[in-house]
């Protein structure tokens, strides 16, 4: 009785295995970390240097392209202290589209994996090798500068004023993944804005500091520095500000990049002139390459300031020069530009470092006399022409693996193309081959003959229990 106790202890065992098995059974697939430098070209130059102690985090797919992510998905997210990572599949797939999977690691550019469809059950797959990248080189935009006095006045600078100086900084990064996976928290880049005021010739510092700033891919951060102890005379004066990113990882050399304004500092009070205020000088886009419009715009106004301190409004004289590695390739003049938005567009078919400075002074005729005092302002910034990415392949013909021709200069992610073979095994009905058909065949049969005996097992114990127990009950007592 005991040992057919045992035997239905041991059956009951067994069948709950198997129901929790066939519940909660899950795909896994593994994935193996190596390094890649991406050059100026945007190619992406692969390695076979292991990088280890990354983590994992994926979405559900919204359409075809994986362009909408959807809810996160918890047993995709995976870390490990090795260059392979075993990311975890639900049994059920959750998006008709499959997962869009982002790796990543501190200190490297991040890698999406998307169309990835998998589910059921089976052994530990290969998935296809990531690439965690760095940029070979690195820069981050700076524009929109404003220099003022703290406290507005509508005038020029004055001697002893507090100077306000404020910008907006870019990532050196670019998004550019498919999918709209949130990567604030995932991908920044950290950038040190540094601030110098100095005289015309530049060998006098009155004011020096320096902001280091976490930027989020693809964003631009506000920087802000105020000079309080204020300029000493009547001169002219330049505020530089410079970007580089030599301290983020991510990046293996800075390119720095400059904001510089030109202005002059007048003395308190003082009357029967004219000046022009230029700010918020800016390019968009921010990083453009080969080919590509760019659009140049800031806003510009001229004053003039009557005997009696009254102000009324002038036009400018706008003078416009443009460089490429310290060559002027353009200059050209507008005249009588009354206060506003400025903007023109250029394309620019050589890449290279560029600098555009932008010229504003009162326009003589609108003055009383020739003689009246007139104070220009002058604002420029650098930035930097690149090479669209190249499309590339890898060597190993199985993976498919190719660069997305959408990958730019500045790039974030190694996107796969829609399409690649992704080293997973789509176990839809209508992509399945007929080897794999044959081995799910397989995998279902076995599990059905398992349940099968189990249920035998279980029934001839209790036939067995059973039969005894009938037989015990028409035993009649011996008779003492």
């Amino acid at each position: 009785m005991k040992y057919k106790n045992l035997l239905f202890g041991i059956g009951i065992v067994l069948l709950l295995v198997m129901t929790m098995t066939l519940v909660s059974a899950t795909k896994d697939a593994n994935f193996d970390a190596y390094y890649a430098t991406i050059e100026d070209d945007g190619t992406r130059d692969e390695t076979n240097t292991q990088v280890s102690g990354f983590s994992s985090v994926g979405y559900t797919c919204l359409d075809a392209a994986c362009t909408l992510a959807g809810a996160q998905v918890p047993s995709l997210t995976s870390s490990t202290s090795t260059n392979t990572i075993t990311v975890t599949f639900p049994t059920t797939l959750q998006s008709n589209y499959g997962y869009v999977l982002y790796f990543y690691k501190e200190g490297y550019i991040g890698w999406e994996q998307r169309g990835v469809i998998k589910y059921g059950t089976g052994p530990t797959e290969q998935g296809p090798d990531i690439y965690l990248s760095r940029k070979e080189n690195g820069w981050a935009p700076i524009m929109n500068l404003n220099v003022d006095q703290e406290i507005p006045s509508g005038r020029p600078i004055e001697i002893d004023a507090s100077v306000a100086i404020d910008a907006d900084t870019y990532a050196a990064l670019e998004r550019t993944a498919v999918s709209d996976i949130p990567l604030n928290s995932l991908e920044e880049v950290e950038t040190d804005v540094s601030v110098e005021i100095t005289n015309l010739q530049g060998n006098i510092v009155y004011f020096s500091e320096t902001q280091t700033l976490s930027i989020p891919v693809s964003q631009s951060v506000p920087v802000s520095f105020v000079y309080a102890d204020g300029l000493p005379g009547e001169r002219d004066y330049i505020v530089t500000l410079t970007t580089n990113v030599e301290d983020e990882p991510k990046i293996l050399n800075s390119v720095d990049q400059e904001a510089v304004s030109q202005f002059v500092v007048i003395e308190p009070g003082l009357t029967d002139y004219s000046y022009s205020d230029v700010d918020s000088l800016e390019i968009n886009p921010e990083m453009p390459d080969e080919g590509e419009v760019v659009t140049f715009s800031f806003d510009h106004a001229s004053y003039y300031i009557n005997p009696s301190g009254a102000s009324s409004n002038v036009n400018s004289n706008i003078e416009v020069t443009i460089y490429r590695n310290s060559r002027e390739i353009e200059n050209f003049v507008d005249s009588n530009e009354p206060a506003g938005t400025y903007s023109f567009t250029r394309t620019y078919n050589e890449d290279g470092s560029y600098r555009i400075e932008v010229e504003a002074n009162p326009e003589q005729g609108d003055l009383p006399t020739i003689s009246t005092r007139a104070i220009g302002n002058t604002e420029e910034i650098t930035f930097i022409v690149g090479s669209p990415g190249r499309e590339i392949s890898d060597d190993d013909d199985d993976d498919d693996d190719e660069y997305d021709p959408d990958e730019e200069l500045r790039l974030l992610l190694a996107a796969k193309d829609e399409g690649d073979d992704l080293g997973t095994l789509d176990l839809r009905p209508d992509r399945l081959t007929l080897l794999e058909k044959f081995k799910i065949f397989l995998w279902t049969l076995f599990w059905l003959i398992l349940l099968l005996i189990i249920l035998i097992i279980l029934v001839l114990i209790f036939k067995s229990n059973q039969d005894n127990e009938d037989q015990e009950d028409f035993e009649e007592p011996e008779e003492e």
